[in-house]
């Protein structure tokens, strides 16, 4: 059989007072019944016969985290950090604006190259 790699997407975030509340700013960390889904997630892939290594992208705070990684990749700024992809309207209102074409998500054509580049050599 031929193994893949695996690529874990941790890079969500609470802010205050979720954070607080949860008892973790990386959503990836939050203990559910004794456990995180991170651990879960590589727990899991890590059973799996089909994958030969794992990917994650992830804050610098959650690199080193788990042993089970083979790489680690920074995350990029996405979403409602990036300025240019929420617009308001006059009542104050969030909207995503359309991605130009060939962009995935919510990402622009230079970010989803930027993501590109961000894995060569991974």
């Amino acid at each position: 059989m031929e193994k893949i790699d695996a690529v874990v997407l941790a890079a969500g975030r609470f802010v205050d007072p979720e954070a607080r509340r949860a008892g973790a700013a990386i959503k990836a960390l939050v203990q559910v019944a004794g456990t995180t889904p991170f651990d879960a997630v590589l727990a899991a892939l890590r059973a799996s016969a089909a994958i030969d290594r794992l990917i994650v992208v992830a804050p610098r705070e959650l690199h080193g985290y788990s042993r089970a990684v083979d790489a680690w990749v920074d995350e990029g700024a996405t979403g409602e950090e990036q300025p240019h992809s929420v617009k308001r309207d006059r009542d104050g209102r969030k909207h995503k604006r359309r991605s130009p074409r060939g962009a995935r998500g919510d990402e622009t054509c230079n970010q989803a190259g930027a993501s590109r580049r961000r894995f060569d050599g991974v």
